[in-house]
């Protein structure tokens, strides 16, 4: 079928709606066997500035210049000391993104040069490859219309996970297979397919022409096929688009202060007010994912105070007979949370356990083999005209 066919399709039947059997909810904890969870942070980014320096790495690194290191290394620091001050690293965006809208820009990208590396170091969560094989169908893009995703993470471990299953290794292309929209890439909502939103966007990084620059280059054209603890060469790549990107930053400065976005990140926390229709759009189309899903299925994420406008918009608009599932070694606590909170959900909220043989209850959580799948359900879902009613979400209304 001819592309611009082909997408013109998709977009129709992207607005059409499948009601989702499930809905799983991604925190950093979704990610933690490949990234550092979000508190720990500034402890891995010291880490991985050790590791640049190691002898054995400096040795592969030529090329790149003891004073390039050590910009990066700076920025990590300054991060690194100033996020042990706040909550989180999180945290500390905010208030830089209120105070100091230079040292925002310095921190988003350092922190997606971070979370890059450390990606091409150690690949996606293992468990991420498990559920798409659970999944999928026959053929790479037979995937379950009545399953989506809504993620607080930034980093590219749904993207990575599914690159050798659709044999696409363009970064890009594949956010587009798997319908991912996110407030500053979003297409249209898709509901008529599998679907991601990204509410924090990605760690990768366009110019105002939305035109990708080298760290993102990096990751879309030149990805190995398979995932190498020591891939020296892409980690090469990476470094040296930070480097080029920070001299466009220099460049750019003025325009920085006198114009927003004169270079964006893809990662755009929900609470920047840049893309506020854009936002509000997804998390609308967040509210319909969730308002006829069966089962809510929420992964290592702890329903932080910081984000609560937007948890609220989601789990009020529930269907009444829905079931929460929480799956993380604290889920207890979780659920208790949960209750106090969203008291009428009292009855729909549940830890996930599983029977072992000794008759125990193991969380499932404590195993690192797979997310958890609900087993009454039907993978699948045709396509069809479904009108609900969704409320207009508006931050002022919070």
């Amino acid at each position: 079928m001819d592309e611009r066919i082909r997408e013109k399709v998709f977009h129709a039947i992207g607005e059409m709606y499948v009601p989702k059997e499930v809905v799983y909810y991604l925190g950093a904890g979704a990610s933690f066997n490949g990234l550092p969870l979000v508190k720990n942070f500034e402890e891995q980014m010291e880490k991985q500035v050790e590791w640049l320096l190691s002898e054995d790495v400096q040795k592969k690194l030529k090329g790149i210049t003891t004073e390039e290191i050590n910009h990066y290394q700076n920025n990590v620091a300054e991060i690194s000391q100033n996020s042990k001050n706040h909550a989180s690293i999180d945290t500390y965006a905010k208030k830089l993104y209120i105070t100091n809208r230079k040292k925002y820009e310095i921190l988003k990208i350092t922190l997606s040069v971070f979370l890059t590396i450390e990606q091409l170091r150690n690949g996606p969560d293992f468990r991420y490859d498990s559920f798409f094989a659970s999944i999928i169908g026959n053929t790479a893009d037979d995937l379950p219309a009545n399953f989506g995703i809504i993620s607080w993470n930034y980093d590219c471990h749904i993207e990575l996970a599914y690159m050798k299953y659709a044999e696409e290794y363009r970064l890009q292309k594949v956010q587009n297979l798997l319908h991912i929209n996110s407030k500053n890439h979003f297409i249209h909502r898709a509901l008529g397919f599998f679907n991601v939103l990204k509410l924090n966007g990605s760690a990768t990084i366009i110019n105002e022409g939305e035109n990708i620059l080298g760290l993102s280059q990096a990751i879309i054209h030149d990805w190995p096929k398979s995932f190498s603890s020591d891939n020296i060469k892409q980690i090469k790549e990476v470094f040296d688009s930070y480097v080029n990107l920070f001299s466009a930053i220099d460049n750019n400065l003025k325009d920085l202060e006198q114009k927003e976005n004169s270079i964006n990140c893809n990662l755009s926390f929900c609470w920047e007010k840049e893309f506020k229709m854009a936002n509000n759009a997804v998390i609308e189309t967040g509210i319909e994912m969730i308002q006829t899903a069966k089962n809510i299925v929420v992964i290592g994420y702890s329903f932080p105070f910081f984000n609560r406008d937007i948890d609220e918009a989601f789990f009020k608009s529930m269907r009444a007979d829905a079931v929460v599932y929480i799956q993380d070694p604290r889920a207890e606590g979780i659920v208790n949370s949960l209750k106090e909170r969203f008291p009428e959900l009292e009855n729909n909220i549940k830890p996930i356990t599983l029977n072992i043989d000794d008759n125990t209850a193991l969380p499932l959580s404590r195993r690192i083999d797979g997310f958890f799948i609900p087993t009454d359900i039907k993978m699948g879902g045709s396509p069809e005209f479904y009108k609900i009613t969704v409320p207009k979400f508006s931050e002022s209304q919070h």
